[in-house]
């Protein structure tokens, strides 16, 4: 995860002036987000990009606890949001 997600900054530091990188929640029915995190975290680090991590967040979730619902994919986009703005 992170060498891909360092390529895919670097590329990014070339055309764009500002590179947020955005972590994945912690979704109830999948596991290891904390290492993808982990990963996404190190490579926007190497990159000098920002990094917003969601494992803290709390969102709403569809019953099969893999997909957010409609208020669970607002929050979301309010959280990176809040994140463009600073």
């Amino acid at each position: 995860v992170a060498d891909a997600a360092q390529r895919v900054i670097d590329r990014a530091n070339d055309v764009v002036p500002r590179v947020i990188v955005v972590g994945p929640p912690d979704v109830p029915g999948r596991q290891n987000e904390d290492k993808v995190d982990l990963g996404l975290r190190a490579a926007a680090f190497l990159e000098g990009a920002e990094y917003v991590s969601m494992l803290d967040q709390s969102f709403e979730y569809l019953p099969d606890q893999t997909h957010l619902t409609e208020a669970g994919h607002a929050a979301f986009a309010a959280r990176v949001a809040a994140a463009i703005k600073r």
